[in-house]
């Protein structure tokens, strides 16, 4: 029986292949694991982003709210009709009392901007699934 000797150039070949081999699987593994994580680093950012611009827009909504309740509430609108229009108290004569239906009145709450901001966790619990 003849023994078959392997020179250092099939040993060399062999050896690269293998490296070759295992450094393809390391890829793979650590492709399938830093490209899921950089996904969701990156979606985590958007929706940072994306609260706090919320956050700034709540902000100014409820400031154009107050001031545009202060510019028409009563005490501004006679200060206006006495300053700027000259207008001065109405005589007894000049009153006339209208019922406005409930339905055309306009009324601002803070509270409905504090149950947005209560049903906030329960998308940020859903945001974790999608």
């Amino acid at each position: 029986m003849r023994t078959k000797y392997i020179s250092t150039d099939e040993i060399k070949s062999k050896f690269n292949k293998k490296i070759i081999f295992s450094m393809i699987i390391l890829f793979i593994g650590l492709s399938i694991n830093v490209i899921p994580a950089a996904l969701i680093s990156r979606e985590q950012s958007k929706t940072t982003r994306i609260r706090m611009e919320l956050s700034d827009r709540r902000d100014n909504n409820l400031a154009l709210r107050t001031d545009f309740a202060q510019r028409y509430s009563i005490e501004e609108i006679e200060k206006t009709a006495r300053e700027k229009l000259l207008m001065g108290e109405p005589g007894p004569s000049q009153i006339i009392f209208i019922n406005v239906p409930k339905q055309s009145h306009v009324v601002f709450s803070v509270e409905d901007e504090k149950d947005d901001l209560d049903n906030i966790w329960w998308q940020e619990f859903a945001d974790i699934f999608r």
